[in-house]
């Protein structure tokens, strides 16, 4: 009877032993299988506006002197500017400085001419009025146009709009090319990640060349562009 009960027990923990092993058994699963791409689209805007940035210098050996000939220039730009219908709050002053120019010698530092500059920064609504607003300034007393930026102040939501979608479908036909070439098909989406850029512009020509003393400075605005790229993960069937 003794015997019989033990090989009872041990058939049973044999038997519990089995189906633990068979429950705690891992089932393999197939890894998951994407493509990954990157979508492109990019609009062109004609610009509305441009900035000007015009400088106006003065020297002398005595700096009261080389102050009061930079702001009879500047004055006499700001008139100009105002005899073109561009009204005060369209330009400001966007720097001022002073310096005194040196030079070394072998003993010491010998001091020359203070330098004084003033520059203006104008803002134009009319692009056709640009290079009539340059010659004026110039005309006037502004040694130097030190910058010139375009930009588009109207709303540009619908042209991101449009080159948010010539990106996603950009992402769409590389994945389905990616995917023919292994013998695959583009399955659901599953990861989409978006950043939009409106800081490059096109080359722009023709600033500040003058076929002759009295032609107006042609002026080329070129184009803004507005560019949408998305990141895109797509399963693979």
């Amino acid at each position: 009877m003794k015997i019989s009960k033990l090989i009872a027990s041990a058939a049973l923990s044999a038997t519990i032993i089995l189906a633990s092993s068979c429950s705690t058994k891992t089932e393999t699963t197939k890894p998951e299988r994407t493509v990954s791409v990157q979508g492109v689209g990019t609009i062109e805007l004609n610009p509305d506006c441009v900035s000007l940035v015009f400088s106006v210098s003065s020297e002398s050996w005595d700096v009261n002197i080389a102050s009061s000939e930079s702001a009879r220039k500047m004055t006499a730009v700001q008139d100009a500017l105002k005899a073109k219908n561009i009204a005060e709050n369209k330009y400001y002053t966007y720097d001022y400085s002073i310096r005194q120019e040196y030079a070394y010698t072998t003993d010491r530092r010998r001091y020359r001419n203070y330098i004084v500059t003033n520059k203006i920064n104008v803002t134009i609504n009319d692009i056709e009025q640009a290079g009539t607003i340059i010659d004026s300034a110039i005309a006037a007393g502004a040694n130097e146009l030190t910058s010139l930026t375009y930009s588009v102040t109207a709303d540009t939501s619908e042209a991101i709009k449009k080159a948010r979608m010539i990106a996603v479908k950009d992402a769409e036909e590389k994945a389905q090319i990616l995917a023919g070439a292994t013998g695959a098909k583009v399955g659901q989406i599953m990861t989409i990640t978006e950043s939009t850029n409106t800081g490059y512009d096109t080359p722009m020509t023709g600033l500040m060349k003058m076929s002759d003393s009295n032609a107006t400075t042609p002026i080329s605005a070129g184009t803004k562009s507005i560019s949408v790229i998305v990141n895109s993960t797509y399963e693979l069937e």
